[in-house]
C-alpha cells in the first residue's frame, strides 16, 4: 500500500509517516520516504531524502543526498530505501546489536 499521509520533509516527520503507514495497514514494519526535494542543484547544495523504518529494534531514519539526473531520482530513492530495509532485516537476523545502517 502506497499513500501519502502528509507532507514529510524532515527525518522526524518521515518517521511519523512510517508509523502511521504501519498502523494503517496493520503491518509489523513501516517504511517511508520523505518528499523529494525538487530544485535546481546548480543553484545550491543538493537536498536530502529521508528514509524511516519503524517496528524493528534499533531501526530509525537515515538521509541520503538527492542528486542525479531527474529521470532516475525517484527510482534511485526507492532502491536506496529498500536497500536500507534489507540491511536492517539482515542485521536483525545476524547481528542485532550492530549500529544503524551497517
Amino acid at each position: 500500500v502506497v499513500r501519502q499521509l502528509r507532507r514529510a520533509t524532515t527525518p522526524a516527520a518521515t518517521a511519523e509517516l512510517a508509523e502511521e503507514a504501519r498502523v494503517a495497514v496493520g503491518a509489523d514494519i513501516g517504511l517511508a520516504l520523505s518528499n523529494f526535494p525538487y530544485g535546481d542543484s546548480a543553484l545550491g547544495p543538493p537536498g536530502e531524502i529521508h528514509v524511516a523504518i519503524v517496528g524493528l529494534p534499533g531501526a530509525g531514519t537515515v538521509s541520503f543526498p538527492f542528486t542525479g539526473h531527474p529521470e532516475i531520482l525517484q527510482p534511485r530513492a526507492v532502491k536506496q530505501a529498500l536497500n536500507f530495509l534489507r540491511l536492517q532485516l539482515t542485521r536483525q537476523t545476524s547481528r542485532p546489536d550492530a549500529p544503524l545502517g551497517n
